[in-house]
């Protein structure tokens, strides 16, 4: 059995406080972690907040953190 602190979790980003305040509890419990975001295709925006996605690279690239990018159609 692998334990949380050794395997790797994802965490669903929208570039908000919300996802910060989460980032902030379980950044040290997941070895790697990864931030995972949906964005509009079309316009290059994540729907729920309204960020362009090029925002939320460069939140990613701050936090040293892989994105996993998922394009939804319209």
């Amino acid at each position: 059995m692998v334990s949380a602190e050794k395997s790797g979790g994802v965490l669903f980003w929208s570039g908000g406080k919300d996802s910060w305040l989460a980032l902030q509890q379980i950044k040290n419990q997941y070895n790697p972690l990864y931030l995972l975001v949906t964005f509009d295709k079309e316009r290059q925006v994540i729907p729920s907040q309204d960020i362009p996605v090029s925002t939320i690279n460069r939140q990613a690239q701050k936090l040293q953190l892989p994105l996993l990018e998922v394009p939804l159609p319209p």
